[in-house]
């Protein structure tokens, strides 16, 4: 265990614009101290304890540089995304031809998406 170190995890954080160790549940501990009216300390806290003030502004720091939508393209899972396209486009395909003869290769196709996807997922709902 000597060489985990923590480098690694934040930096893949900072990579993906997650950030997730910078700021996650300040803002929970920070509502449920309000909810039992210690609005007040907190504010006193803010304002003479210089430790709680580079708490802040380091969270808000982490805050400008977290962008969520950035975070959300990591975290979609590349081998399986063009499978979901294609079977959104074959399902939309399928449903406007709704009155024609069924295209077997078509069905086939679409039946494929949904094994690929279940089988990516490792999961089959």
């Amino acid at each position: 265990m000597s060489g985990l170190r923590a480098i690694p995890w934040v930096f893949g954080w900072t990579q993906s614009r997650q950030i997730v160790p910078g700021w996650y549940g300040l803002g929970t501990a920070l509502e449920a101290a309000e909810q039992e009216d210690l609005g007040e300390i907190i504010d006193e806290m803010h304002v003479s304890w210089s430790f709680f003030q580079s708490l802040i502004s380091n969270v808000e720091m982490t805050l400008v540089k977290t962008d969520m939508g950035i975070a959300r393209r990591y975290v979609r899972d590349p081998y399986i995304d063009p499978l979901n396209y294609l079977q959104i486009a074959l399902l939309k395909r399928q449903r406007s031809h709704a009155d024609r003869e069924e295209d077997g290769l078509e069905h086939r196709a679409l039946l494929l998406t949904i094994n690929g996807i279940a089988a990516g997922l490792k999961n089959t709902g």
